[in-house]
């Protein structure tokens, strides 16, 4: 069979015996693989769907020993969307083929085997999910979330650690902020006052005016935890020697616990002011 014209019905043309086109009340319909459709060269080959007011064209061409698809029409393509039982899904199967958007291809999605890329090359990379933005890793773990008109929250091993608020930072965990040897803490418009170790000797440093220490009870002590001194306010002010009180100052003056000893110089008292020894005056 060569042909077959039916009156009122379809037309069908026939290759080897074999059904290759048929006409059908909407238009035609191919069986087998359409090819060399208004070939305009040996490296382009085009198929033309025209309506009677726009035309698209799909062209096939090699270029720079590139084989590429091209879509284009003739005022310009609104969008191109995919449908079918793979739910709209576009493979590139081969590593490092890339996914180029822009006009100079600026924007590129990729990956080369190991890890996946979006490489932006002109301007920001904006990322705007809407309401709230979440990071996630392959395990379904949270790394990271933006949430709009709210905080910012990072991840470790999906247990937050760090988020912004109305204020400043929190942080969440056991509260640790870990920095090297001669890291700082410098607080100030001008850093004045900095907290740092320098692998040796810790340093709390304050570069003007005067280092203010507030509090109703203040107890400096030793590594060990031994008191060196503690201050009451409003009250007394002691001073400890081995974790002993050996100096407290009262509403009269100062009392001392055990021996004062003089290596040098004198003891002076005022006018009218007595040294008195003994338990009476």
């Amino acid at each position: 069979t060569l042909a077959v014209f039916t009156p009122d019905g379809a037309n069908e043309l026939y290759y080897d015996n074999s059904k290759k086109v048929e006409t059908t009340s909407t238009g035609a319909k191919i069986s087998g693989t359409l090819l060399d459709i208004n070939t305009t060269s040996a490296n382009s080959a085009i198929v033309k769907l025209q309506t009677n007011v726009n035309s698209c064209e799909i062209e096939g061409r090699v270029s720079g020993g590139e084989n590429n698809l091209v879509l284009s029409a003739n005022n310009s393509v609104d969008s191109l969307k995919i449908t079918g039982a793979a739910n709209g899904t576009v493979d590139l199967p081969n590593d490092s083929q890339k996914l180029r958007i822009g006009a100079g291809s600026d924007l590129n999605l990729y990956h080369d085997g190991t890890n996946s890329y979006i490489d932006n090359n002109s301007g920001n990379l904006i990322i705007d999910g809407g309401i709230n933005t979440t990071f996630t890793n392959v395990h379904g773990e949270d790394t990271a979330k933006f949430i709009a008109n709210g905080a910012v929250e990072l991840y470790y091993d999906n247990s937050k650690k760090l988020e912004t608020t109305t204020d400043g930072v929190k942080v969440s965990g056991n509260g640790y902020v870990d920095l090297p040897d001669n890291g700082r803490v410098r607080l100030g418009t001008g850093y004045d006052l900095a907290i740092y170790h320098d692998g040796s000797n810790s340093y709390l440093t304050n570069a003007t005016s005067d280092l203010r220490i507030r509090s109703g009870y203040v107890k400096l002590q030793g590594a060990n935890g031994e008191d060196m001194l503690i201050g009451n306010q409003n009250t007394s002010v002691e001073l400890y020697y081995d974790n002993s009180k050996k100096l407290e100052t009262y509403t009269g003056g100062i009392k001392p616990y055990g021996h004062v000893n003089i290596h040098a110089g004198h003891l002076y008292l005022a006018d009218s002011y007595k040294a008195n020894f003994g338990n009476s005056d």
